[in-house]
């Protein structure tokens, strides 16, 4: 008889696990966090700002300072966020960040390149947890073209174009002048 009870006990506590679980489903709670609540975007585009270029031995390396501005216009404080910087290389830079609900941060990265043309870096945000659904409230991604700026140690002349259209102009009107003697 007390192998009975133990029995009907455990199958009764199984049976109501069950009908827990159905209702939970039906009712459309789940374990999962709400989505809504912390809402991660780009705000603008990427802003970059050459720091310095150093030339030696004919290798030219490029500095830029890149900061990309992302906000919240969830209610509560965001996981932590990991964002990533790619080149067309592969060459990539990670930092992670958290923000509070309504609020506004500046990630700033440090990029170095000897690549001598502009360079399209590709900007990813997602979760730092990868057990956590990627959604359109916690990742994204934008491209932007990081122009190489001629800098000072440019060794052509400045303005010397402007001495080839002079001399263009010049010698269309001589053989102007010279059309109309003859």
């Amino acid at each position: 008889m007390v192998d009975f009870i133990k029995f009907e006990n455990f199958s009764r506590s199984i049976a109501i696990l069950i009908l827990t679980c159905l209702f939970l489903s039906i009712a459309g709670f789940s374990t999962t966090a709400d989505e809504n609540n912390a809402i991660i975007s780009i705000v603008g585009d990427p802003v970059y700002e050459l720091v310095s270029r150093d030339t030696t031995n004919d290798i030219t390396i490029s500095r830029y300072f890149i900061n990309i501005t992302f906000g919240n216009t969830g209610t509560e404080t965001s996981d932590e966020i990991r964002v990533n910087l790619t080149d067309e290389e592969g060459f990539s830079l990670t930092k992670d960040f958290t923000l509070s609900a309504g609020a506004e941060t500046t990630v700033s990265f440090y990029w170095s390149t000897t690549y001598y043309q502009n360079q399209n870096i590709v900007v990813k945000f997602f979760p730092k947890d990868l057990d956590t659904d990627w959604t359109e409230d916690n990742s994204g991604s934008t491209t932007f073209e990081l122009v190489m700026i001629e800098g000072e140690d440019n060794k052509s002349t400045p303005g010397f174009e402007i001495i080839l259209v002079l001399s263009a102009i010049i010698i269309f009107a001589y053989y102007q002048k010279q059309k109309r003697k003859k």
